[in-house]
């Protein structure tokens, strides 16, 4: 797999892939990174809500009224339905907490802060189980890409993999 961006181009193989990433990430919040990694929308984004149902809109928490009602998001900033939106107390697995980690690094819009939990969270799950490189895999890809919201989405397929090896165990 080789990943490209800007003057950043690694090689990953199974056996490097902690320790590269680990440095790629890290290069970049450096001075020859343009900016953080988050994709602009290129369209307004038409949302329904549920009466009573609440969306994550930015910074702020917006919660309907007691009828359905249409929205258009028109702008650049993270949106999380509640139904998408994990809590501290529902992180209880690995692969809830790397969900949990990628939702904080969206709604945030700054990996920085989030990036060593990330990343130690990730090492930590490929050697448990190594069987999950497909999906860790995904995961990263997305991520050194730009697309958080795309990591997040990818990270549901590594949940419901968790599941299934817990319940065979």
């Amino acid at each position: 797999l080789t990943s490209r961006c800007g003057n950043h181009t690694s090689l990953l193989t199974l056996r490097n892939v902690n320790g590269v990433l680990r440095d790629f990430v890290q290069d970049l919040s450096g001075p020859d990174f343009p900016g953080p990694l988050f994709l602009d929308p290129i369209m307004a984004l038409k949302v329904e809500l549920k009466p009573n149902e609440r969306i994550v809109i930015g910074n702020a928490v917006v919660r309907n009224g007691d009828t359905r009602s249409k929205l258009v998001i028109e702008g650049s900033v993270p949106i999380m339905r509640e139904k998408d939106i994990l809590g501290v107390s529902e992180a209880n697995t690995p692969a809830k907490r790397i969900y949990f980690v990628l939702q904080l690094m969206y709604l945030d819009r700054d990996i920085g802060p989030h990036r060593e939990a990330f990343m130690t969270l990730i090492e930590e799950f490929m050697t448990a189980a190594p069987s999950a490189w497909p999906h860790l895999n995904q995961i990263t890809r997305h991520i050194l890409n730009g697309d958080v919201y795309k990591a997040i989405k990818a990270t549901r397929s590594l949940i419901d993999f968790e599941k299934e090896l817990l319940n065979h165990e």
